[in-house]
């Protein structure tokens, strides 16, 4: 029997960030800062920025994991727009700005020393 290597798809359904945290296309994920409060869509007539501002978690503090190429994801917001960084001069807010997915809307997972999630954006 041969034991030649399988190829790798480019589209992988899953982000193992440690042994004992995996993310999968169609996991929903609720971010919390530091400060405890979660992270929230937040409408500010132009703009929907993505804020710590909820104490309790409702509908706009839900974001559906989309695993990408790399075993990086993208995170669309309540209104199926991408969380991205957005340049705005002297700040680049995560905002959920864009209808289609690019390189400032991935995130990178990695697990903490303590065993927290974090995610980088672009």
């Amino acid at each position: 029997m041969s034991s030649a290597p399988k190829s790798v798809p480019s589209f992988f359904p899953i982000v193992i960030v440690s042994p004992t945290k995996i993310l999968r296309t169609s996991d929903t994920v609720v971010l919390q800062a530091d400060d405890q409060l979660y992270w929230s869509r937040i409408n500010r007539g132009n703009t929907d920025p993505i804020e710590a501002a909820k104490n309790s978690i409702d509908p706009f503090c839900r974001f559906v994991v989309s695993v990408q190429e790399n075993s990086r994801t993208a995170l669309p917001a309540d209104n199926s727009w991408y969380l991205s960084r957005i340049n705005r001069g002297s700040t680049n807010p995560i905002e959920a700005a864009k209808p289609n997915i690019d390189p400032f809307r991935l995130f990178t997972v990695t697990t903490l020393s303590n065993g927290e999630l974090s995610g980088q954006c672009g």
